[in-house]
Order: C-alpha cells, then sequence, then structure tokens
C-alpha cells in the first residue's frame, strides 16, 4: 500500500509539474517579439552577369572560378527547370514557350546577351525577373491568329 502511494503521489507531482511547465512555455512565447528584420544587400541581375560573363569560356581553373561557374549553373538550372516543370507538366502559362529540351547552357546564353544588350538597365533588377524576361523574348509563344482560325457557324 504505501509502495502505491508513493507512486501516486511521483505522478501526480509530475502531472503538475509538466503542466506548469507548459504555462509558462506557452506565456514566454506569447511574449515573444518578432526578430527585428534585417534586409542585407540585394542581388541584382548584374551581380549575377558579373559571376556568369565568362560562362563560355574555359577560364573556370581555378576555385574560385570554379565556385562561380557552380553559382551560375545553380541559377540557370534553376530558374530554367522549374519554368519547364511549371509549363510542361503542369500546364502553367509562363508567358513563353520553352522546348523541352531547353538546357542549362541555353538559359545562360540568353541571360547574358540579355545583359549584353540592356547593360546598366538591369543593375536594378532581380535576376530572375531579367531572366524571366529574355526567355520571354527568346521564346516567345505563337498567337493565335483567329483570321486563320474557322469556327464552324452553328445550323
Amino acid at each position: 500500500m504505501r509502495y502505491l502511494q508513493s507512486n501516486l503521489v511521483a505522478f501526480i507531482l509530475i502531472i503538475t509539474t509538466s503542466a506548469f511547465a507548459q504555462t509558462d512555455i506557452i506565456e514566454d512565447s506569447t511574449n515573444v517579439s518578432p526578430p527585428e528584420k534585417k534586409i542585407g544587400r540585394q542581388v541584382h541581375a548584374s551581380n549575377i552577369y558579373e559571376a556568369c560573363r565568362r560562362y563560355f569560356t574555359k577560364s573556370f581553373n581555378n576555385r574560385e572560378m570554379i565556385a562561380r561557374q557552380s553559382i551560375c549553373n545553380g541559377f540557370f538550372f534553376g530558374v530554367g527547370s522549374t519554368l519547364l516543370v511549371l509549363q510542361h507538366q503542369h500546364g502553367a502559362d509562363t508567358g513563353m514557350c520553352l522546348p523541352k529540351d531547353l538546357s542549362t547552357t541555353d538559359v545562360a546564353r540568353v541571360f547574358l546577351n540579355l545583359h549584353r544588350l540592356y547593360g546598366s538597365k538591369l543593375d536594378n533588377v532581380p535576376p530572375t525577373d531579367a531572366l524571366y524576361m529574355g526567355l520571354r523574348k527568346t521564346y516567345p509563344c505563337p498567337e493565335l491568329n483567329e483570321d486563320v482560325i474557322s469556327i464552324p457557324a452553328t445550323p
């Protein structure tokens, strides 16, 4: 009997202690203010261009240049493959008609050519926006010509 009483007391202490501890945690979490927002330096199209402008040269021969090539491959592959998946697997209207065999090299070429054309006008443009604009210009969808499409008249 004494054994049963001591276990019962221990059980009640454990339950009440954990209940109070949970209440303290809940009260502490509701009084926490959100962390201060810190905005770091934003990346612009010109930054990606500077890192990737030698993408088609064979100058990726040291540690820094290999790191740059990895950044470029990741950026071009990430944006290009995301748009391809959205367009071809999910039927999303991306505003462009990308070929199914679009490669990372194709995407890199579009981005680098776009920057060569517009230069400093892209200095404050986010790189994904610039690439999206370049892909839309390079791979436009054929417009439907209503004169060519004949709609049968209803009898």
